[in-house]
């Protein structure tokens, strides 16, 4: 069986000061990326299930430029068995849905 996960990087704001309240721009030195919280328990129960049953394959795909590169990474080195990027360089969900 194969089990795929989707994964995304995303930007985290950990500091309530990282946004001007008079212009709403996000200052990019406060805040970090990383993967999606969501994501990395769905790599988790995928892990699970592999480790239960056995003749499992995981795998960790994401759609994007180099960023995705790092969600994937951190998702192999949590277990993942392999990692697929799709290059997509835009912006629109619903053509990334379709890819995947």
């Amino acid at each position: 069986m194969k089990i795929i996960v989707c994964v995304k990087q995303i930007g985290y704001i950990y500091d309530s000061t990282a946004i001007d309240l008079a212009t709403g721009e996000i200052d990019p030195e406060k805040m970090v990326s990383m993967l999606n919280p969501y994501d990395e328990v769905a790599v988790e129960e995928a892990i699970k299930i592999r480790e239960s049953e056995g003749d499992c394959e995981v795998i960790a795909i994401s759609a994007g430029g180099a960023e995705a590169e790092n969600a994937l990474k951190y998702a192999f080195a949590m277990g993942a068995d392999r990692m697929v990027r799709l290059n997509y360089d835009g912006t629109d969900p619903c053509l990334i849905s379709q890819f995947l």
